[in-house]
């Protein structure tokens, strides 16, 4: 089985969107950053696309924020309608196995997250 590169992910547009949520929520980037456990500066990389946040960080973002990761993917999903991710059948192999990653990397996150607030 091939398996091909899912789309790319738009991390310019993802940090652009962490600041906005950042800002309508009233957090500073060091309030942010202290809450979910990375650097003030790693987090200022992040919203300025001069770094990667890794997708543990991505789903602390989100939970502080209180808003959905796709929130920050979106502009990745590129031409999908809402339709089209509510419905995996019509999507390509490539489109299913990027979503399917993302729905499994919550699933690991949110069991480490629990984890972890359960010590």
């Amino acid at each position: 089985m091939e398996h091909k590169q899912p789309p790319n992910i738009n991390w310019k547009a993802l940090g652009i969107r962490i600041k906005e949520m950042r800002k309508r929520k009233g957090y500073t980037v060091d309030k942010l950053s202290t809450r979910i456990d990375v650097t003030s500066n790693f987090l200022s990389r992040i919203e300025g696309d001069n770094a990667h946040a890794s997708l543990t960080t991505l789903y602390r973002i989100a939970m502080e924020l209180e808003c959905s990761m796709d929130y920050f993917l979106c502009d990745s999903m590129g031409h999908l309608s809402n339709a089209q991710l509510l419905n995996l059948n019509t999507l390509n192999a490539t489109e299913q196995s990027f979503i399917l990653d993302v729905i499994k990397g919550l699933k690991k996150c949110e069991a480490e997250i629990i984890q972890q607030l359960s010590n």
